[in-house]
């Protein structure tokens, strides 16, 4: 009789599964009409990331030598409001820019994760496995069987695919070989969320790009003790952006007051968000009167004719400047077709050495493949290092011997500058560069820290948040009609779906 009834059971639960199952198939298929998505990969991604109801989101707490954040507790409280079934977890930290007792405050419950990788709140009960969980960082070591988990993975150009090869052996363990799983893993890059116009709206590249500027500014202030730069402070020890742009307002008006003894002209490499973030703290301290912008060939113009005044100079660097065909005539424009240079970039060879030569300081904000020319080469920063030159290189971008010959790179906003010598061709060490400091000849200070934003880690994460906030919204409401293009980007930027990887980024995955 217990048999029986025990049969009984097991087919009615059944039966429930195949209803809830067909129930999911529908609505799933009516998404799927409405997000216009015509793969397989689209269609499973739909289902997974907005079909499955949101219940539990937990923010991880990322390694200590990261202190942003991408959710606030401004975004807890707005979700709690919004959503007062969501039930929302932060990893305690003590690093993060915002403290436990912000999130606390804002509705958040705190956890710890045990022994086993689940999480407690601080009493020491379990809580809910989440449904979607949030890092900045490549979640190594922290994937939750089942969740949808967001991060910059670093893998949709090549960089690396560590990660999500570990993600696709634990879901093929998991589910041995089942091709579709009703619950399955989800990797959602933030940096492949993009709008109508493939521009990225979730990026910390500005931020980058801002304390990447702030910290050249005040290398350039210990270089030249007697620059309107002396004394300006790196980015980490400002208490805030504002704070930072009140300090140079501070030095422009003296500039325009008193003048400064010599031209400086500061290159900026690249149109993207870093770029843009670098260029707006120029554009915002020196406005007008003795700041002017350049292109590379007015520079070479004003060079050769002796015509550069006691001013700040801007020049930015388009990839028609940095690059011509080999054997053509170096010319501002000449020698560079972009549809040639993409199929057949080894034809081509870089420039920038000529404009460096001009320059008190470069910044590197472009995305480099190795299938490109470098901008820089050694004995590009042994010509330099010869003549005496004083030069300050920000190498954003972070690409270990990339595009420019960066030999290591560093997690510690300490001592960010890699000390290169030149004329030995080796590294020479460390060091915070900070005023006083004796650089001896020959001798090129680089900076070469990949985790600048976390120098503004509190600014750059309220807006990062701010951004991010509608599309854990459109997440939360499901199938709602009005959410149909963020529901589109989320879903546009998964990587992978159990054990299928997106194909528009699996030929990466070698």
């Amino acid at each position: 009789m217990t048999g029986a009834k025990q049969s009984v059971g097991t087919t009615h639960r059944r039966s429930s599964e195949v209803r809830s199952t067909t129930k999911t198939i529908v609505s799933g298929v009516r998404l799927n009409e409405k997000l216009s998505m015509a793969d397989d990969f689209g269609r499973r991604a739909a289902h997974a990331l907005l079909e499955r109801p949101l219940s539990t989101l937990l923010l991880l707490a990322e390694d200590g030598f990261d202190e942003c954040a991408v959710l606030g507790p401004v975004q807890v409280e707005q979700l709690c409001a919004s959503f007062p079934k969501i039930r929302i977890l932060v990893e305690s930290s003590r690093t993060r820019c915002f403290s436990d007792a912000e999130y606390l405050e804002a509705g958040a419950t705190l956890v710890k994760r045990q022994p086993g990788g689940d999480f407690a709140d601080l009493r020491g009960s379990r809580t809910p496995s989440p449904d979607v969980v949030l890092s900045t960082k490549q979640p190594y070591g922290r994937l939750i069987p089942g969740a949808r988990q967001f991060a910059f993975y670093n893998v949709h150009r090549g960089q690396d695919h560590q990660l999500l090869r570990a993600m696709l052996a634990v879901d093929r363990h998991r589910h041995g070989t089942v091709v579709f799983t009703p619950f399955p893993y989800v990797a959602v890059d933030y940096e492949l969320v993009l709008n109508d116009r493939g521009r990225r709206m979730l990026q910390f590249g500005s931020w980058a790009g801002r304390v990447g500027m702030l910290n050249t500014l005040a290398a350039l202030g210990v270089l030249y003790p007697d620059s309107p730069f002396a004394g300006l402070k790196a980015a980490r020890e400002y208490d805030s952006y504002g704070r930072a742009l009140h300090v140079l307002a501070g030095v422009s008006a003296r500039v325009h007051s008193h003048g400064i003894t010599r031209p400086f002209v500061i290159g900026v490499i690249g149109h993207g968000d870093v770029s843009a973030g670098a260029q707006e703290v120029l554009d915002d301290m020196w406005g007008s009167g003795l700041y002017e912008s350049l292109t590379p060939a007015e520079l070479l113009l004003r060079v050769r004719a002796g015509a550069l005044k006691n001013k700040i100079y801007k020049v930015v660097f388009s990839r028609q400047d940095r690059y011509v065909a080999a054997g053509q005539v170096m010319g501002p424009g000449h020698g560079f077709n972009a549809a040639h240079y993409e199929s057949e970039p080894e034809r081509y060879a870089s420039r920038m050495a000529e404009y460096v030569m001009h320059l008190d300081a470069l910044v590197n904000a472009v995305h480099w493949e190795p299938r490109y020319p470098r901008l820089l080469t050694d004995r590009d920063l042994y010509r330099i290092a010869r003549t005496g030159q004083r030069l300050i290189i920000a190498d954003i971008t972070c690409d270990r011997r990339g595009s420019i010959p960066t030999p290591e790179i560093t997690h510690d906003a300490s001592r960010p500058f890699l000390l290169w010598n030149g004329i030995g061709g080796s590294m020479a060490g460390w060091t915070d560069l900070a005023p006083g400091t004796d650089l001896p000849a020959g001798y090129i200070p680089i900076l070469a820290n990949d985790r600048l934003p976390r120098d503004l880690a509190r600014d750059a994460s309220e807006a990062f948040a701010a951004s991010f906030l509608p599309y854990l919204t459109a997440i939360a409401r499901g199938g709602d009609d009005g959410e149909l293009e963020r529901q589109r980007a989320i879903v546009d930027a998964a990587l992978a779906v159990g054990c299928t990887l997106n194909p528009k980024i699996s030929a990466a995955i070698v």
